[in-house]
């Protein structure tokens, strides 16, 4: 049970997630892999204020699950 919830804690490319500031973010792509280190990111987008124009990539490994929560 607990490696389902770790595994389902990996964003999926076109969910919303909330921060846990209660902001929403689009996941773009997820997992995008580096070239060179092989390390997973996410890309993603965020959907409030003026920010619609920009995208970003966080590691997974750095807190993608720890400050996002998966939708309901």
């Amino acid at each position: 049970m607990k490696m389902e919830q770790d595994k389902r804690a990996i964003p999926q490319t076109g969910e919303i997630w909330q921060h846990f500031k209660q902001k929403e973010y689009k996941i773009i792509a997820c997992p995008a892999i580096h070239t060179e280190t092989e390390e997973p990111y996410c890309v993603y987008q965020a959907l409030y204020g003026d920010s619609f124009i920009g995208m970003a990539i966080k590691t997974i490994q750095s807190g993608m699950q720890a400050t996002m929560a998966a939708p309901a």
